[in-house]
């Protein structure tokens, strides 16, 4: 995984935008970076809010402008990822088994696991903020 350097977004007195506003991450200047953004690595936006909850946001990859684009509601911190979201989540759910004393993972019957002490919540595939 490759991340960008973090950036946070406020708004005097931390005001919130009426409505969901579009971030773009220019990396024209990351060369490193950019070469990273190839299949299966996808750009994903980890947000981290003032009360230290964690989200990411579904991100689009231009590669002709060299921008990645993500929507969000609420302004906070934003961290772009380079990442292979299936690998991520196998070797997620390794640990969860090689955790577990049992041989069923512990999001086998439900939608998320505690992967060391982070809580995984997993989705459906849509646009949108998606629960850390």
């Amino acid at each position: 995984m490759a991340a960008a350097p973090g950036v946070e977004i406020t708004l005097g007195d931390g005001l919130q935008p009426r409505q969901p506003i579009e971030l773009a991450f220019d990396l024209s200047g990351a060369p490193d970076l950019v070469a990273q953004l190839s299949e299966p690595r996808r750009p994903l936006i980890a947000v981290d809010d003032a009360n230290g909850e964690s989200d990411l946001l579904l991100a689009s990859w231009d590669p002709d402008a060299q921008v990645v684009t993500a929507t969000t509601p609420h302004l906070s911190r934003f961290t772009l990822l380079v990442t292979d979201p299936a690998s991520a989540l196998r070797e997620g759910i390794a640990r969860v088994i090689a955790g577990n004393d049992s041989a069923e993972p512990e999001c086998a019957s439900g939608d998320s696991a505690m992967v060391g002490e982070t809580d995984v919540t997993l989705t459906p595939a849509q646009p949108g903020i998606v629960p850390a």
